[in-house]
């Protein structure tokens, strides 16, 4: 089914014809809730119960009423009927026993042991392989083959942040399941103890090897322990490149790493980015100074994206006389305006996708604004390993999508092609399953399974092609490969240009939409 949008564009009026069906779900299964694929897997809920399933949607934990979560470093984390947790790996092999304490999932104030991290948000920030847990009412660190590599020793821990953990000792837990009055200190991943907790300062994560600690004005504290002042000034965070820090009124200015002032302390809002900085909400600029861009009269601009390598800032403006409504696009740290504030809502999807919605319609795009399908549904999730999370209109439940971006189109003569395998892209080489192609250049074709070899003919040209050879043959005559014929999921995969060639076809490639084209 087509459908025509059209968008207000730097200008002018863009009429662009889409496919809802520009995209493809990685099953027909479809969930309650599903949440993103992370480290190779992704939990699914449906009916009240749980599941694990790979990126192929087979399961790795079938569905039951335990509860389930993945953590940060790839294990499953699975509560049994007594409320313990043991440990699975992503293969769904059993790492420990259930003996791990969990927060009851009745939520009954009476049965609230420790814990309350069970949902993986005191993980850290994913980048360490160890991850809290809690044995006997004591914390420690687990690894991801199940080994109690930091012994369950102290009163409260959060997750690893740039290679650093809080510890914490004296800390009461509430009838709530949370911590209190807790003594903060730093351990390295080693187990090495860099500051005892014995003090009440706070610590927040680190990142980029600082952290802000005190009991008064936050102080800046590095990863050897080391505490910095900075003339009184209150530290808030840094990138690396510069520090925001402030005062007790609520002044702020910019440093750089060697505690020179960049901008003077004053009730302008500050916003470090990159090597970039966004002043007022309203205006980004470079080191020099320099504007790159200043968003509209009334607008503002956000920072949507947490990795800190992304291009995009996300601009809102007052959406006419409605009061609390806003349009929003989407700016490139360069000052390049990709998407005008125009939209409903915009994301930064990831792994080069953008998402916009307008009154009318979903939109899916790529980083340079360009319409790549429109989407029958809606919430989309971040995009990771090469699918995200939709909101199906059909079912009106969850369903997993693939990224459009990654799937190589083919077109024979205009028709697209479909593969139960998808084509692969290897060392610039497109990979195909071979029976779809040689049935549409109405190629007869055979395989000999006991020596893994393809036999095709068109015409008066016949091709031997064995798998994993160098070359093929054409009428008895050898042609090198660049990348062999393999066997994927069970199929045959063919290098396509290769072999069309030989067939008689041209074969172009559109390396923007990733698309094939073959003409006989």
């Amino acid at each position: 089914m087509k459908k025509i949008i059209s968008v207000f564009l730097s200008g002018f009026l863009l009429f662009l014809t889409a496919s809802a069906e520009g995209y493809s779900h990685l099953s027909e299964e479809s969930y309650t809730t599903a949440q993103t694929f992370y480290r190779g897997i992704a939990r699914v809920t449906r009916g009240g119960m749980t599941a694990i399933i790979d990126t192929d949607a087979n399961f790795v934990l079938p569905f039951d009423e335990r509860p389930k979560v993945i953590r940060k470093n790839g294990l499953i984390m699975v509560m049994d009927e007594n409320g313990y947790a043991g440990f699975f790996d992503k293969n769904g092999r059993q790492l420990t026993d259930y003996i791990y304490d969990t927060y009851p999932d009745t939520h009954e104030k009476t049965k609230v042991t420790t814990a309350h991290y069970f949902h993986n948000r005191f993980d850290g920030d994913g980048t360490s392989d160890l991850i809290p847990i809690s044995r006997n009412k004591k914390f420690g660190f687990l690894n991801s083959r199940g080994e109690e590599q930091i012994p369950p020793t102290f009163d409260y821990v959060y997750g690893f942040s740039d290679g650093m953990a809080r510890i914490c000792s004296g800390s009461e837990i509430t009838k709530y399941g949370t911590y209190i009055d807790c003594k903060y200190g730093l351990i390295r991943e080693d187990g090495t103890i860099v500051l005892p907790a014995d003090t009440y300062w706070y610590i927040g994560d680190f990142k980029h090897g600082y952290a802000a600690g005190g009991n008064g004005p936050a102080q800046m504290l590095d990863k050897n322990g080391q505490i910095r002042d900075l003339g009184g000034l209150i530290y808030q965070s840094t990138n690396g490149i510069y520090i925001t820090a402030g005062d007790s009124e609520g002044r702020t200015t910019i440093l750089d790493m060697a505690g020179k002032e960049v901008l003077p302390l004053d009730f302008t809002p500050k916003t470090i980015w990159q090597d970039l900085i966004v002043l007022a909400d309203t205006r980004l600029i470079n080191r020099q100074g320099e504007t790159l861009y200043t968003a509209p009269e009334g607008g503002r601009l956000q920072t949507i994206w947490e990795d800190e390598n992304h291009p995009f800032l996300r601009i809102s403006i007052p959406a006419g006389d409605v009061e609390g409504h806003s349009l929003f696009g989407l700016v490139r740290t360069d000052g390049t305006v990709i998407l005008p504030p125009i939209y409903e809502s915009v994301k930064v999807m990831g792994e080069g996708l953008l998402y916009a919605r307008t009154t009318t319609e979903n939109i899916l795009l790529d980083e340079q604004g360009r319409l790549v399908c429109l989407l029958n549904g809606d919430l989309p999730e971040v995009c990771r390993e090469g699918k995200f999370v939709l909101r199906d209109y059909h079912t009106m439940q969850q369903v997993y999508v693939k990224n459009p971006l990654r799937d190589i189109a083919v077109l024979y003569n205009g028709n697209s092609l479909f593969f139960d395998v998808p084509p692969l892209l290897e060392d610039g080489r497109t990979l195909v399953p071979l029976r779809a192609i040689f049935e549409a250049m109405e190629a007869e074709v055979s395989w000999d399974d006991r020596t893994k070899t393809v036999y095709a003919k068109r015409g008066e040209t016949h091709i031997v092609l064995p798998v994993g050879a160098p070359s093929f043959t054409k009428n008895g005559t050898e042609i090198l490969l660049d990348v062999p014929a393999k066997i994927e999921k069970g199929r045959t995969l063919i290098p396509l240009r290769a072999v069309a060639d030989a067939l008689g076809c041209k074969v172009d490639w559109q390396g923007e939409t990733r698309t094939v084209l073959l003409f006989s």
